[in-house]
């Protein structure tokens, strides 16, 4: 209807330009007739001709007007929020003026400020004469006055008012410029490549600008990162001092599953909107930048959403995979026990660990050896930040060494696991250890699996010892004041990023996922668990020791926004709602 209404609107325009195109041409015409000039009959035909010819071109400019040509300022995207998949795109990428869709991200900094206890709801926040000084929208905050967290959360959500976007600022930054340069610093960890904050709240300035694409991160981003106080975008009204504030997002109450977040206008922006909207286990976001009025804004939202809703993919509530669990899932025991690589420092998180002399080896088709390779630095054992420094290097190659190697079959002993069999060329050798103990291991022969080997292959070892070892030396853990272990607890959850028939693909898929979520997998067990079919060995990528349901989700909504796959799997005994699914 909107695009209809666009096209009316433009047709209009037009028709105006060619009538008074035509009128001139007539009276240029009639004056020559008065002076006795051209009167025959091949003026008249001129004459025909010429309105012939305009009165096309109205007609074809009518059928081929767009929102796009009647709005230079138009931008649209809509995105399904369970993939990334982009349902709709229209001047995306191309820069417009946020207005005060700016203050999605202040809110996003203020909700990160309490999720780390820097402010709590009761906070009070006092008003600075500058901030008394912002342009309308206001609260109309007095000098000194203090407003809290709470009320200004409601405040910005839903009366827009830049003086309280100043207050906040000011609070938590200590001037709004420092501010603004977090909030541009926070956008490119969210990915938002082409945006730029100067203020708070979105009043105008020419150097505060954003994309459609930008805004859907970031609408994305806040309720991945902060689920718990995503609902505040809902909110339909505030009330201040006897007064009531009415949220400005028409879509609220009126449009069947919209669940947030927020409107901004300026006359430089246009009328803009960013919409999310949840139906029928379908998660949407979209927005809208540059609307000519609110109404028109809101019926090409309505539009948009009409046409690609049905397209994205219907999912369990929460915008994360679950896998099903109909019994509870026990974790594999070498999962839950001490790793099984060198680098089963990546647990411990600042613990003490102990340093590698060697880890031994044993003939298995499993896991193979990663080549290229580099022999972690036994008096530095790898940690997870560790792991997340080289994931961040773009020098760093992968390497098996710097991820913990799970059995995947953990009902049975790995002596028994050990007989099973694969082609010759798909021959690998399986790292194996004890638990944590200052006793020497028990190790198996490596002359077998060793030999079958490429030399090259046999140099490039990750393990410390390795390549100059002999066939039957015996290899062992130095010796360390912890006895025993779990990588994590097992109420803990964990979240799988894929499965792999190569097992450099999965070290690869762990590197991008630690790039792509730094700050949700800092302190997550990076780990690869070897699943073997009748016909393959997959390679199960996985990070574990998420505390919460919420911890896991987050990092799953972080990945998503990375186009990276997540899928969340819970601890044992947990009992899964009857919603959940995978399809």
């Amino acid at each position: 209807m909107s695009k209809i209404f666009k096209q009316n609107s433009t047709t209009r325009s037009q028709n105006r330009v060619s009538q008074n195109r035509v009128d001139q041409t007539l009276v240029h015409e009639n004056r020559a007739n008065t002076r006795g000039e051209h009167t025959g009959k091949r003026r008249s035909g001129g004459n025909l001709l010429t309105l012939f010819a305009l009165t096309a071109m109205v007609l074809v400019s009518s059928l081929t007007a767009t929102p796009v040509q009647a709005n230079s300022k138009y931008a649209a995207l809509v995105m399904d929020a369970h993939t990334g998949k982009i349902l709709h795109s229209r001047n995306a990428d191309l820069q417009r003026y946020p207005a005060s869709l700016t203050k999605i991200m202040t809110l996003y900094m203020l909700f990160d400020a309490l999720e780390h206890r820097k402010v709590s709801m009761s906070t009070r926040m006092r008003t600075s004469r500058r901030a008394t000084h912002q342009a309308p929208s206001r609260l109309g905050l007095k000098r000194g006055e203090t407003i809290r967290v709470d009320e200004a959360i409601k405040a910005l959500v839903t009366k827009s008012a830049n003086d309280v976007a100043t207050v906040v600022a000011e609070h938590l930054a200590g001037t709004e410029s420092a501010f603004a340069r977090k909030m541009t610093r926070r956008a490119r960890e969210l990915g938002m490549t082409r945006t730029r904050f100067m203020n708070a709240s979105g009043l105008p300035n020419r150097r505060q600008l954003t994309t459609a694409r930008d805004m859907s991160k970031l609408g994305l981003a806040i309720r991945a990162d902060f689920p718990d106080l995503y609902h505040y975008f809902s909110t339909k009204s505030f009330r201040w001092k006897g007064r009531k504030y009415k949220n400005h997002n028409n879509l609220l109450g009126k449009y069947d599953g919209t669940i947030g977040i927020k409107t901004g206008y300026t006359r430089a922006s246009g009328f803009n909107l960013v919409a999310a909207i949840e139906r029928n286990n379908r998660y949407v976001i979209a927005v809208v930048l540059g609307g000519k009025k609110a109404k028109s804004r809101d019926r090409q939202m309505v539009s948009l959403l009409d046409q690609h809703l049905h397209r994205a993919i219907a999912r369990a509530p929460g915008g994360t995979r679950l896998a099903n669990a109909p019994k509870p899932m026990k974790r594999p025991a070498s999962l839950m026990a001490a790793p099984t690589v060198a680098m089963l420092a990546a647990a411990e998180m600042g613990r003490e660990n102990p340093s590698i002399a060697a880890v031994p080896l044993m003939a298995t088709n499993n896991i193979p050896l990663a080549s290229p390779v580099t022999k972690p630095n036994a008096e530095s054992p790898l940690t997870a930040k560790a792991f997340y420094a080289l994931a961040q290097a773009r020098a760093a190659t992968a390497k098996m060494g710097e991820l913990i190697i799970s059995p995947a079959h953990a009902s049975l002993p790995l002596e028994e696991r050990s007989g099973s069999t694969l082609p010759n060329r798909n021959r690998h050798i399986q790292l194996r250890s004890n638990e944590f103990s200052e006793d020497p291991l028990t190790t198996g022969s490596i002359s077998t699996a060793a030999r079958q080997l490429p030399a090259s292959t046999r140099r490039s070892s990750a393990l410390p010892g390795l390549a100059n070892a002999a066939p039957t030396t015996r290899l062992r853990l130095a010796p360390t004041k912890r006895k025993t272990g779990p990588l994590f607890s097992e109420n803990s959850w964990i979240i799988q990023i894929g499965a792999y028939t190569d097992a450099s693909q999965a070290v690869d898929s762990i590197r991008a996922a630690m790039a792509a979520a730094p700050a949700e997998l800092r302190t997550a067990v990076p780990i690869t668990v070897p699943v073997l079919t009748d016909e393959m060995t997959l390679y199960r990528s996985r990070f574990g020791g998420f505390e919460t349901e919420t911890t896991a989700r987050k990092a799953c909504g972080r990945l998503a926004r990375a186009n990276l796959s997540c899928i969340a799997i819970p601890p044992s005994g947990w009992a899964a709602p009857k919603y959940a699914s995978v399809d």
